[in-house]
């Protein structure tokens, strides 16, 4: 007798089950749907041929706003750091849900252009202001990751999102602080702001270490050694408002490292020390045991930049302004690779390699030098 596809016979009843082979989860384990009870082959056939129709209308139908929450989410969250998961599922969220209700297999590659078109146009936040062009470029990875994955999973036929243009970047120069910048704010005296030493010292530390805001804000005082004069960066802050925080593994194996601190810092740190001990505060950068929101500090050095006459910056600047003036010491790059946490070096060097450009005249020199 021929074998039947996807039946077969169950020797202990003398019935019928069919085996619907479904893909695999997002585990990467193999689904399978049995159903058992069927008198007969043909029957058990029948039943199996009616149930992938079934099957596949309802894969056909699944929504984009269905799909984003069963499928991608779950996948997502399992493959990128919590912070990435927060950041890239909250700009989905935000600019993709206008296709919640459509079949997903139906959004075709101009629906996705049009959008992007928009957001790019027309679209203003709640500010008034338009998105940056990195921004948009953002979006379109995050939806070309749901399409990808739609196609994988076998939602779609075609991953059409991989049509959509990205929209292009200029190269503009990033406002940093120089030496002399960082000084005329340490120079700054206000006696109605009781928190402005905090608030030197604060920026004064991004701006000495190159350490990312996450990492600055999730030290403890166990962290720093000042027999040795390092801060050992293992953890980064994850930052929902001033009391909801909480400390997880950093952004990348290369970020757990150790960095060296000048004198200074260490002698701001032993100050603050003291004036913090009556609050039993275990986190260095804390004025009462809460965290420090992103929409505070960026408020503190706007002001500070108004009032020392110092280019107005962003906070990640100063580990710009950090690299930079690492590089007019002459530093190595490795070494400044190490500092930053960089994973490769091809990173430190494609930030700030053109930053080296003033370094070709002092190579001819040392070559005109060995008068050979």
């Amino acid at each position: 007798m021929a074998k039947t596809s996807n039946v077969y016979k169950d020797k202990k009843t003398g019935k019928y089950y069919f085996v619907a082979s479904l893909g695999f989860d997002l585990k990467g384990k193999r689904i399978q749907k049995f159903k058992r009870g069927f008198k007969t082959a043909k029957e058990a056939k029948k039943a199996y041929n009616q149930f992938m129709i079934d099957y596949q209308e309802k894969r056909e139908k699944i929504t984009f706003g269905n799909f984003y929450e069963e499928y991608y989410k779950c996948w997502y969250k399992n493959h990128v750091k919590e912070g990435t998961f927060k950041t890239n599922t909250g700009i989905i969220e935000n600019h993709l849900s206008i296709f919640n209700e459509v079949q997903i297999n139906a959004i075709e590659t101009v629906d996705l252009q049009k959008l992007i078109n928009y957001l790019s146009g027309e679209y203003k936040t709640k500010t008034g202001e338009s998105l940056s062009p990195e921004y948009i470029n953002l979006i379109i990875c995050n939806i070309q990751s749901v399409f990808e994955r739609a196609f994988i999973f076998g939602f779609i036929d075609e991953d059409i999102s991989k049509k959509v243009s990205r929209v292009r970047v200029e190269e503009k120069e990033v406002n940093i602080w120089t030496i002399d910048d960082m000084q005329k704010v340490m120079l700054l005296s206000d006696e109605s702001d009781s928190l402005l030493f905090f608030k030197k010292m604060f920026f004064r530390f991004l701006f000495m270490t190159g350490l990312r805001l996450g990492e600055v804000l999730a030290l403890n005082w166990e962290d720093v050694d000042f027999d040795s004069k390092v801060v050992y960066i293992n953890k980064t802050m994850l930052v929902k408002n001033k009391r909801e925080f909480r400390t997880t593994t950093p952004k990348t194996k290369s970020s757990i490292r150790t960095v060296s601190l000048d004198d200074e810092t260490l002698r701001l740190f032993e100050i603050w020390r003291e004036q913090q001990s009556p609050l039993k505060i275990n986190l260095i950068f804390s004025i009462d045991g809460g965290t420090l929101a992103k929409s505070t500090t960026h408020g503190w050095l706007k002001k500070l930049c108004d009032l020392a006459d110092v280019p107005v910056i962003k906070i990640h600047a100063l580990r710009h302004s950090h690299a930079s003036m690492l590089i007019a010491l002459k530093e190595d790059s490795l070494v400044i690779k190490e500092r930053l946490g960089h994973s490769r070096i091809t990173t430190t060097l494609e930030k700030y390699g053109h930053l080296y450009s003033g370094r070709m005249n002092d190579v001819s020199k040392k070559l005109t030098d060995l008068k050979i």
